[in-house]
C-alpha cells in the first residue's frame, strides 16, 4: 500500500463527504472531514440518490440491491 505523506481535506460532511472520507481512510490516506453546522439539526429532511450514486453505493458495499 502506498505511503501518503500529506492529508485530504473534505469540505461537507453529508453522505458524500462521509464516504468519500471513509473511502481514502481505508485506502491508507489522511482524511480530515470539515462540516459547518456545530449540532445535527433535528428537522426532518429526505434525500433522493440518482442511480449512478445507487451504483456507487453497491460498488463499495454500503447499500444491498
Amino acid at each position: 500500500m502506498p505511503d501518503y505523506s500529506s492529508s485530504v481535506g473534505i469540505v461537507g460532511g453529508g453522505i458524500t463527504g462521509l464516504i468519500a472520507g471513509c473511502t481514502l481512510q481505508e485506502q491508507g490516506i489522511k482524511t480530515v472531514v470539515f462540516e459547518r453546522s456545530k449540532s445535527l439539526n433535528t428537522d426532518g429532511a429526505g434525500i433522493t440518490i440518482s442511480p449512478n450514486g445507487l451504483r456507487v453505493l453497491q460498488k463499495l458495499q454500503i447499500k444491498d440491491l
